[in-house]
C-alpha cells in the first residue's frame, strides 16, 4: 500500500511559517501508516526546515517524525559547495538511502541564466535560489523496488522520463514518482493541465505514477494513463492505494519518438504528392 500526503501549504504560508508543512506531513504520514501504508510520498521540498547533508545519520528519522514507514520525500540536499532540489528514499528504520536531484531547473526560480558567470545577479534577485543541476537519472531503490523519480515539471518532459526509465544496470523502475509544488499557479486550470500531461507518461511506459504535490492535485495514475484516485487542489488530505510493481519494456521505451516523426514525414509526403498531382492535372 502506498500513501500520498498533501499538506496544502503553499509558498506564501511557508515563508510565514516554515514548519507548517513538515508538521502536517508527519501527522498525515502517521495516519497513513495506521491505515496500512508501507510507503508514503511527500511533495517537493516537503521537508524544508533542515538541509540534508550526506552522511547525516539522524536526518532520516527526523523526517519520519517517529513513524516507522518508508518515505520518498522532497528535501533540500547540500554539501560543501552545492545545493540541490532533491528527492530522498528513507527506509522504514530511518536509514537515508538513494537520492534524485532535479535536473531541469526553473529559470529565475531555481537559478538565473548566466548567473554562474555573473554572480552579482543573485544579489539583485534575492528570492531566486542558486541550485545545482542533478546529473543522475537512476531510480530510487527501496527494498526490492525501484522508483523512477521526477521533480516539479520534469514529469511532462518525455525525453527525460524515457531516460529515467532506462535500465541503469539493476533493472527498470517498477513505478514512477513525481514530487511537485504547484502552488505557484494560484486558482487557475494549470494544476489540472499539469496532471493530465503527466498522466501521458504512465501510458508511454506502462507504469503507475505516484504524484504528491504541496497544494494539489496529488494523484494515483494507473499504467494506462487513467487517474484512478486524486486529492483535489487546495485541500489538506491523504490518499491510499494498492499499487502494483510492474515490469517489462514498452514500444515507446524501445523506439522513442521516431514512429511519430516517421508518420509526420509520411503525411507530409502524401500532402506534397496530392498537391503535385493536382497541379499537373490543372496544366492539362
Amino acid at each position: 500500500m502506498v500513501g500520498l500526503a498533501q499538506p496544502n501549504v503553499g509558498e506564501a504560508e511557508l515563508h510565514l511559517n516554515p514548519q507548517a508543512s513538515v508538521r502536517t506531513l508527519q501527522e498525515q504520514t502517521a495516519s497513513l501508516y495506521s491505515r496500512g501504508a508501507e510507503l508514503v510520498i511527500w511533495p517537493e521540498a516537503g521537508f524544508n526546515i533542515r538541509p540534508v547533508w550526506k552522511g547525516d545519520s539522524s536526518i532520516g528519522k527526523a523526517i519520519q517524525g517517529g513513524v516507522p514507514v518508508a518515505l520518498i520525500a522532497g528535501v533540500i540536499r547540500v554539501d560543501q559547495k552545492d545545493t540541490w532540489n532533491s528527492a530522498v528514499a528513507i527506509s522504514k528504520d530511518g536509514t537515508l538511502g538513494d537520492h534524485f536531484d532535479k535536473i531541469n531547473l526553473l529559470a529565475f526560480g531555481e537559478y538565473i541564466p548566466f548567473g554562474d558567470w555573473f554572480p552579482i545577479v543573485y544579489q539583485w534577485s534575492p528570492m531566486t535560489s542558486h541550485l545545482s543541476r542533478g546529473v543522475s537519472t537512476a531510480p530510487l531503490k527501496l527494498g526490492p523496488w525501484r522508483f523512477a523519480t521526477f521533480i516539479c515539471y520534469e514529469d511532462i518532459l518525455p525525453a527525460l522520463v524515457r531516460k529515467t526509465m532506462e535500465d541503469h544496470g539493476q533493472g527498470r523502475a517498477h513505478a514512477m514518482v513525481n514530487l511537485t509544488n504547484d502552488s505557484w499557479y494560484g486558482a487557475g486550470h494549470e494544476q489540472e493541465q499539469h496532471l493530465q500531461l503527466a498522466a501521458l507518461r504512465s501510458a508511454e511506459h506502462h507504469r503507475w505514477l505516484l504524484r504528491a504535490t504541496s497544494t494539489g492535485i496529488s494523484a494515483f495514475v494507473d499504467a494506462t494513463g487513467q487517474v484512478v484516485r486524486r486529492i483535489p487542489a487546495n485541500v489538506r488530505d491523504t490518499a491510499l492505494a494498492s499499487v502494483p510493481m510492474l515490469e517489462g519494456v514498452t514500444l515507446y521505451e524501445r523506439w522513442g519518438d521516431w514512429p511519430g516523426w516517421a508518420s509526420s514525414a509520411a503525411l507530409l509526403g502524401i500532402a506534397v504528392r496530392a498537391l503535385w498531382t493536382r497541379r499537373e492535372k490543372s496544366k492539362r
